[in-house]
């Protein structure tokens, strides 16, 4: 183990925030993950800025419960991934697929952050 001798007191370390509205990603990376309700599978996604300024990163969760693939569906059909006749898909096609999102400002923990969701749109 090394101790880092920094002084990290005086870092800013907000994030940017993108505007509301459309924002062309990459998904950049994927996981499959467990919801905290420990009901249901979901993928998260973190999302990279296309040709933005603002580079900060935005997330989506894709459910894999019944009652939301709706939503997941128009993710994987606005990001151009394919899925087999009986409805599988590989989650790797995932990543390097460019999409627009929509970019809300919402609040976690009393800060503000970005959410992604609907409407999806193809790049």
């Amino acid at each position: 183990m090394a101790i880092i001798d920094v002084d990290l007191n005086s870092v800013d370390d907000s994030m940017p925030l993108h505007p509301e509205g459309p924002l062309k990603v990459r998904v950049a990376t994927k996981e499959k993950m467990r919801n905290k309700a420990d009901d249901g599978d979901y993928i998260k996604c973190g999302c990279e800025p296309v040709d933005n300024e603002i580079r900060s990163w935005v997330w989506v969760n894709l459910s894999l419960k019944d009652d939301a693939l709706k939503y997941t569906k128009r993710f994987l059909q606005a990001a151009g991934v394919q899925w087999t006749p009986n409805g599988k898909f590989d989650d790797d096609e995932l990543l390097g697929k460019e999409l627009y999102v929509n970019v809300t400002i919402g609040e976690w923990e009393g800060n503000k952050k970005n959410e992604a969701g609907l409407p999806y749109q193809a790049a």
